[in-house]
């Protein structure tokens, strides 16, 4: 069963009993002392509780409300004793309906100022709190029962005065502040929690206005809001005390829970990290052995059997060994280069210079493989400067052109461009490729994917170069974009910032 539904259907059931209580008895001093004594006792229970968990309690709103509802639960058991009929503290006044004016002002400027320490912003010093509230007690004791310079509440045969009525709905006011405020902070509190402290507010605001409505402090109206209180009341004891036994752990410590769950939660990202990552070298060091073994045979080939072959042989052999070797290398730099960025220690140096210099660069280092498969670079692009890192960037260029060139057929071309577009500039490298599947596109710079990919050529890849452009484009402030036809190519496309 829902906690609302199963809230309603206990405030229904208490309802029924109080009412029921009040018809067997017939008797409104002793239904009133019931009530007040149930209010008081949950008041001290609160206390206690809050009082013995003190040093490690991290919910603050709740050690700032159960530290006061000592203070309360003493006020309020005045209110009941001095209550006329009690024959226990005589006066012509009506001390207890001046003790319950006071206490409700107390009780909600506690709800409300409670949440100033709900966040860590403020720490709370209990011996000050305690002194405090120490300090606004008894001045309310001494104003009602001994200077008696408190504001009359209630005159015999006339009914409450306008002070008493006002201050109702100033109370009804803070009390529903009180509510705004805890729906604005309902992520410091357990949901269970959060709701009952809610119920109790609105029924305490319910419990206030029945209490601008009565004309004597017996008639029926009045024993409405006393039964208002003991649902609050009833609440906060959910709330508070049963949470506080049966989950103390969210009632209290809701925020060691939720350091626990982001624990949890970060271990298993650390997990999952490994695991990917464990994945990813196992496919990176396949394709280190694969260039490493045609290396090894190119060479013993060689070195076994170099007499043997004609000039045009060694020569092709030769050049495979280069071939590899260039691959290899370019491999190995790019391992390094995101093995420093994992670690974090690679340093990032900006610096203004000619994006221009750096495509020009690159094309002339690429021209040897485009020719091989007689692949046309298509300039379209001009001076414009970047203010990045260069060594970051020509890493970005070599590798996007490389792909452009390794995954474009024979006799294609591949088209680079530059714009500018306020502070940033745009280089794009447009193939007429195989293309990449939509779905591919998204796995692009995931680490947990796999990465060998072969060229129109049989040229091999580990897909490490576009994780890599992506971690140096992101640390130069500027993204990349990918967009891609089936059979038709591709176009990445990554900016700079201009300063």
């Amino acid at each position: 069963m829902k906690l609302q539904q199963k809230i309603s259907l206990e405030i229904i059931l208490l309802t029924a009993f109080i009412l029921g209580f009040d018809l067997v008895v017939n008797n409104y001093l002793f239904f009133h002392v019931i009530v007040e004594l149930f209010s008081i006792i949950i008041l001290f229970l609160l206390f206690s509780i809050t009082w013995n968990v003190r040093k490690f309690i991290d919910n603050r709103y709740l050690l700032f409300v159960g530290i006061a509802a000592l203070f309360i639960g003493v006020l309020d058991l005045l209110h009941t004793l001095t209550y006329k009929g009690m024959n226990i503290i005589e006066s012509p006044l009506f001390y207890a309906n001046q003790f319950w004016i006071a206490t409700r002002f107390f009780e909600s400027i506690v709800l409300l100022t409670g949440f100033i320490f709900v966040s860590k912003k403020y720490n709370i010093r209990i011996k000050y709190l305690i002194i405090i509230y120490s300090i606004i007690t008894i001045s309310i004791i001494l104003s009602i029962l001994y200077f008696e310079n408190f504001p009359t509440c209630f005159i015999e045969n006339v009914g409450q005065t306008p002070f008493k009525i006002y201050s109702e709905y100033v109370i009804i006011l803070i009390l529903i502040s009180a509510l705004l405020v805890l729906f604005r902070s309902k992520n410091y509190f357990e949901q269970d929690t959060f709701i009952l402290i809610a119920s109790s507010i609105i029924l305490t605001i319910a419990s206030e206005f029945c209490f601008t409505l009565y004309y004597t402090n017996f008639d029926y109206i009045n024993k409405i809001g006393h039964v208002f209180k003991v649902l609050s009341f009833y609440m906060i004891y959910k709330a508070n005390i049963q949470n506080g036994f049966n989950k103390p752990f969210e009632t209290f410590f809701r925020e060691l829970k939720i350091s626990q769950e982001k624990i949890r939660e970060t271990n298993l990202e650390l997990e999952k990290q490994i695991v990917t990552k464990n994945k990813f070298f196992s496919i990176i060091s396949h394709d280190l052995k694969n260039p490493f073994t045609v290396l090894l045979g190119l060479t013993e080939l060689l070195l076994k059997n170099h007499a043997k072959y004609e000039n045009a042989e060694r020569e092709k052999m030769i050049k495979a060994i280069y071939n590899t070797s260039e691959k290899t290398h370019r491999l190995l730099e790019n391992l390094l280069s995101w093995s420093r960025i994992q670690t974090n220690s690679i340093d990032i140096h900006p610096e203004k210079f000619d994006i221009k210099d750096i495509l020009n660069e690159n094309i002339l280092l690429m021209r040897s493989q485009a020719n091989l498969k007689e692949i046309e670079i298509i300039c379209n692009y001009s001076s414009e400067w970047v203010y990045a890192d260069l060594e970051m960037v020509k890493t970005i260029v070599r590798n996007l052109l490389s792909n452009a060139v390794k995954f474009t057929h024979k006799y294609g071309n591949v088209t680079i461009q530059t714009e500018r577009d306020g502070n940033m500039v745009y280089i794009s490298f447009t193939d007429t490729g195989v293309g990449i599947r939509e779905d591919k596109i998204k796995q692009f710079f995931k680490i947990d994917k796999t990465f060998s990919t072969k060229g129109t050529d049989k040229e091999t890849g580990t897909g490490l170069g576009l994780l890599l452009c992506a971690e140096f484009i992101a640390k130069n402030n500027g993204e990349i974009k990918v967009e891609s036809e089936i059979n038709k190519g591709s176009k990445f496309t990554f900016s700079l910032p201009v300063s």
